[in-house]
């Protein structure tokens, strides 16, 4: 299967193409996590378009983090007696027929609840039957019609843990048995009710680990959907926006060159036909023309780069604006004066933020966004829910790096260089593009990166820039150095392929089926684009 079909975060890889292969997308289990670990996997199953993420085994106190953390994006709702968090609501019924959970006693609700919460996520109708134990059977006896309409009964119950075995002698349907570790000292924490149930004489009951209402409950959910055709299986989107199909149609990113965010958008407004390059170029358009942000245009053009044809992205900002982003005397720390009439045509992007303010006598004065402030930029663009995701998750990677180079909590840190309107601009225009193509996975293998330093708002500061260094350090992203004098690789690039990237390694052997090629701006000893080609394996 290769490594392509999960994000590497350093401390997970998260396997974004679960649902392709089983159905159901990845489930979070949050107990031994902290919560900035649980958030950060959360976002990157959302930007790879899960529509909803379930988080089990988390606490109450943690939960109130893990929501702070995902404030500004995503609403966590919790249910604190199941101990169980979920992201984007729990979906419509679309089984054969309806689950029953049954629990033996008031004290196995924190596991029924699980159990029962678990198969409303994924998707099953649910009668909850409780405190309907051996020790009065004819509390039981009072549903039997609601046990025998049943596709599949969960039996939840400690002490002796007999309810399972009575289940069983009264229903047709499969009983899935759940061992609590609620009873006395001889119930040995659960032992006790686990052997009785694997003992249990009844015909079709089977029996899951101590305490795993989660997992009863995936497996009654498979029996409810048992018979439906694997087409109705709602399938993971991954980091681009589209589904997984039967096809493996691959976006590399080549960046032998390095990344930056204008040559990302280039290089993607250049694959396909001239078409589709031409609808690309218009839903960009459409999406940065709708931001609630002034001060910029953009200009979309051809240019040759190293004797190459390429696609140029430039976000034109206007004299209030302008942030000498592309003035390589400026950036190598040279004198630096205003009669430069650049216009931001010298260099590629070049953005980092600092999370607190800051004024340089060459500089205008800037807009200085917290996440919260770019989130809402994003989200006032007529962009499409899964671009907004993309980009919000490009932003919410930057920020934790700043959080963790400056020592602040995400929601305090300030952005200024990647808050501009041409850092928004170039990563919204960036996640149109992503959300537009249809590819099952984006590989990414390495990043060139140069040496020497480069001067930000902060002033001079070593290459890889901190925020370089934290996000690939974050997500396991390989740079490889050339003997180059200068920065090749942004905040923003490296924070485009942390938020995208499903593999680091190519097929063995595949097809390349479209090229694009995006230029950059700055003028190193290196060829200056970047490559975006889509394959197929073979």
């Amino acid at each position: 299967m290769g490594s392509c079909g999960f994000v590497e975060l350093g401390y997970a890889k998260v396997d974004t193409a679960r649902a392709a292969r089983q159905g159901v997308g990845e489930v979070v289990y949050g107990e031994g996590k902290t919560a900035a670990q649980i958030a950060g996997i959360v976002q990157s199953l959302v930007a790879a378009g899960q529509e909803r993420v379930l988080v089990t085994r988390l606490d109450e106190l943690k939960a109130a983090d893990v929501r702070a953390l995902l404030a500004a994006e995503l609403d966590l709702a919790y249910w604190s007696d199941s101990r169980l968090g979920v992201v984007g609501g729990m979906p419509e019924p679309d089984g054969n027929g309806y689950v029953v959970v049954a629990a033996a006693g008031t004290s196995d609700l924190p596991v029924a609840e699980e159990a029962a919460l678990t198969a409303e996520f994924l998707g099953n109708e649910v009668c909850r039957l409780y405190d309907v134990g051996v020790a009065g059977v004819h509390r039981l006896l009072a549903h039997a019609e609601e046990l025998s309409g049943a596709q599949v009964v969960v039996a939840v119950a400690g002490m002796e843990g007999a309810l399972p075995s009575v289940v069983g002698g009264l229903v047709s349907c499969p009983v899935i048995a759940v061992p609590t570790s609620v009873g006395y000292g001889a119930s040995f924490g659960g032992v006790t009710a686990l052997l009785a149930m694997l003992n249990s004489c009844a015909s079709g009951v089977s029996v899951v680990n101590i305490d795993n209402g989660f997992g009863a409950a995936y497996q009654a959910s498979l029996i409810n959907h048992l018979g439906r055709s694997r087409d109705a299986v709602d399938e993971i989107a991954r980091p681009c926006g589209k589904a997984v199909g039967a096809a493996s149609r691959m976006l590399y990113l080549d960046c032998s060159s390095g990344i930056s965010g204008d040559m990302t958008v280039a290089a993607l407004l250049d694959l396909g036909s001239p078409e589709q390059k031409v609808a690309r170029e218009r839903k960009v358009r459409a999406v940065l023309e709708s931001l609630p942000v002034d001060g910029f245009s953009i200009r979309m053009s051809r240019v040759v780069k190293s004797g190459l044809d390429a696609c140029d992205f430039d976000v034109v900002l206007d004299a209030a604006h302008e942030n000498h982003d592309h003035d390589m005397e400026y950036l190598h720390g040279h004198s630096h004066s205003h009669s430069h009439g650049h216009g931001r045509s010298h260099a590629h992007d070049h953005e980092h933020a600092h999370d607190h303010g800051h004024s340089h006598a060459d500089h205008h004065e800037h807009e200085h966004r917290n996440l919260a402030d770019v989130t809402a930029v994003i989200d006032g663009s007529c962009a499409t829910d899964g671009a907004k995701a993309i980009a919000r998750r490009v932003f919410s990677i930057i920020a934790e790096a700043e959080a963790a180079a400056h020592g602040k909590p995400v929601d305090q840190v300030h952005f200024h260089e990647v808050g501009a309107v041409d850092s928004i601009a170039d990563i919204l225009a960036a996640a149109v593009c992503l959300d537009d193509l249809d590819v099952e996975g984006v590989v990414v293998t390495d990043l060139a990166e140069g040496r020497g330093t480069v001067r930000c708002q902060h002033g001079v500061i070593p290459v890889p820039v901190p925020a370089v260094v934290s996000i690939t350090s974050a997500y396991g992203i390989s740079l490889r150095p050339l003997p180059v004098d200068g920065e090749l690789v942004t905040p923003t690039g490296a924070a485009i392929v942390a938020a995208i990237r499903t593999g680091d390694s190519l097929p063995e052997a595949f097809v390349i089926r479209e090229t694009g090629v995006g230029a950059g701006k700055r003028e190193y000893e290196t060829p200056g684009i970047l490559r975006a080609m889509i394959i197929e394996r073979r």
